[in-house]
This record gives structure tokens, sequence and C-alpha cells, in this order.
């Protein structure tokens, strides 16, 4: 089973679109830690990921520290041909030259979140004290491509940002990243005019896949790779779905357990929490896994089904409110998302673009 340790509630930046909530200084305990650790342990897998999440965990970075090794302990004996691998998710504002050496020395894959330029990420992203997060953003991106890390660009998709889209994009590849994920805010209140600025965005996103590609330079962009993947295979997998609770969760610091991290929140609303680390699993977690299973009612002989988003629980969440029904913004957005990939795998392979033809058709 993959775990995800929410080391704590703090955090140096102020982001309004943030599902975390409000911050504060609470923070994962060791023995809290070591029962969380002790989920991967209880199937058969032989691959077992340990993500570290927040708030900001390099702000906790002796936890981050100890837990890795404490992991490494207890899974590293797991079982013959068992991996492990480790994940980071940070603001990229409190890198130093040991937390860097510490991360490459243990392989963590780094995803950056970061949205655009100045004017994005100084509008979506400032410091608590509302300050300018850019300089240091920026640092921390370079630091990471200096040690050598394997990562991605997050950047969230929000109406605070979200007329500079294509820019920010164009400006996070001209940094040298080669794989960008778009991380649509689905709770936000999005207006007409956002949501042409939104799609415009999209094509403009685009235009730099194509450009890149062409030039003979590797891009993951993942709003266009996931629909042309649908497209060549037919739609979604059960394979491609989130883990939601059956085969992943997420710790909170008091030990709660959840089926994901984008609903620990606070830890306060426990409409979502499936447990604990000291007594185990309760009856919620088989309820919510029930109320996920199947194409939702509202997406029965839609074209589009089965390319759509709709089996995600949390991006439902956010949009409907129900897990298990998405919503007209999700439903909009992925409508978007598949004429924009579609228009831009058609021109690629009919370039038969070196590329494009290698990642999806092998």
């Amino acid at each position: 089973m993959d775990v995800t340790l929410n080391l704590t509630h703090a955090c140096n930046l102020a982001c309004p679109y943030c599902y975390a909530g409000a911050k504060d200084d609470r923070a994962m305990s060791a023995d809290v830690a070591e029962r969380a650790l002790q989920l991967a342990l209880e199937d058969d897998a032989e691959h077992v990921q340990i993500s570290f999440f927040g708030g900001e965990p390099l702000l906790r970075f002796e936890l981050l520290e100890a837990y890795t090794r404490l992991a490494q302990e207890r899974l590293g004996t797991g079982g013959a041909g068992r991996t492990l691998a480790f994940t980071l998710t940070t603001n990229g504002t409190a890198f130093t030259p040991a937390k860097l050496e510490f991360l490459k020395a243990q392989k963590f894959f780094v995803g950056f979140s970061m949205d655009g330029g100045r004017a994005a990420q100084d509008a979506s992203r400032p410091f608590v004290n509302g300050g300018s997060s850019f300089e240091a953003v920026l640092r921390g991106l370079k630091s990471v491509q200096a040690a050598g890390l394997s990562y991605e660009v997050i950047l969230v998709t929000d109406p605070t940002n979200v007329r500079s889209l294509g820019e920010s994009v164009r400006f996070i590849v001209a940094q040298g990243v080669h794989k960008v994920s778009l991380n649509p805010n689905f709770s936000a209140d999005w207006t007409d005019e956002d949501l042409e600025h939104w799609e415009r965005g999209y094509e403009e996103a685009a235009a730099v896949y194509l450009e890149t590609l062409r030039d003979g330079r590797p891009l993951a962009l993942n709003i266009l790779d996931e629909k042309i993947h649908t497209w060549v295979k037919d739609g979604f997998k059960a394979r491609d779905h989130c883990q939601f609770g059956n085969t992943g969760v997420a710790v909170a610091p008091s030990g709660n357990i959840y089926p994901c991290e984008r609903l620990v929140g606070e830890d306060r609303d426990l409409r979502f929490c499936i447990g604990d680390v000291f007594t185990g699993f309760t009856a919620r977690r088989d309820e919510l896994l029930r109320c996920i299973s199947g194409t939702p009612s509202d997406c029965t002989g839609c074209a589009l089904s089965a390319r759509c988003m709709n089996w995600c629980p949390c991006q439902n969440f956010a949009d409907s409110g129900q897990i298990d029904r998405p919503g007209g913004l999700l439903c909009w957005h992925d409508q978007v998302a598949v004429r924009v990939a579609d228009t831009a795998a058609t021109q690629l392979f009919e370039e038969q673009n070196p590329l494009f033809l290698r990642r999806f058709y092998g």
C-alpha cells in the first residue's frame, strides 16, 4: 500500500486556493509515523511509495529525514523483491544544499509547485506576509535541476492566474522543465470570462507543446498526454484510476487516515476520514469505495465518458460537492481538454513526429 504522510499543517505561503485550509504548527509524531508506515506492509505490493505532503513538508525537514530512514528500516526488509520509492510535494521555497543532498541520495521524486512567471506566481502563491515568492521559487527550481533530481512542475489553474496560463506554461518550459502538470482548481468561482481565458490558455499551452516536440525536445504536459492516451487506448482503464483509499491512503499529523491527501484539509471535517493508524480502518472506507465504483449516472451515454476524469473523487467533490458525481465545470473542462489534445495529436501524427510516436505508439 502507498502511504502519504502529511507531515505538518504549517506553510510559509498563503495560496488562496489551498485545499489544506488554515495553517498551524501541528506536526506528525514519530509514533504516528511508525504506525502509518505499518499500513504499507498490509498488502503484498511489490512496489511501495512513501510520499511527503503538507502544509509545506520542508519546514519540518528533520521529520522528513527521520521518517524516510524509518521507512527504509521498516520496509527495506518487507519482503523479497519489494521496492521502495519516495516522493515530495513542495512549494520550492525552503531548499538548502543539505536538504537537496539528502533528497538526491534517497532518490526522491519532487512535485514542485510553481504557477508561472512573476505576475502569476505572486498573484496565487505569495508568502504569508504578502511578499513575492517568485525569486525564492525560481531559485528552488534551479537548485532542484542542478542537483539532478527527478521532478515535475505543478501549476494550479485558478481564476487568479488563468489570464496568463499560456504565458506561464511557456515560461516554465523555457526554464528547462520537461514535465508540467496543470492542476485545475475546480472549487473556485469561475466566470464566463475566466473560462474563455482558460480555454485560450490550453490552446496556447498546446502551441508550446507542439513547438517543443517539433524542436526535438521532450515535454510531458498532463492535460494533453492524458487525453491522447485515452484516444490511443480507447479511454481510461482501471489501472489509470487513483488509489483513493484502496491501495493508497493519506495520514494526517493526528494519525487520522484519509483516502487522499486532498481530503485531509485541516483534519477537522471527518466526513472522509476512514480510520486512524491506532485502531485501523472503519466501515467508512468500504462505504466510500462502493460509492465511487462504476461510471457516474449523469455520464451514461456521453460520447466522451470513457475519456473524462469523472472517476476522480477529489475533483468531483471540488466541483459538485459529491465524490461520485462530476459537476458542470469538470464536464466543460474535459470537453475542452479533449478537443485541444486531439487537435495537437492529429498534427503531430500527420507529421510523424518521432517523439510523439515513441511516447504514444511505442
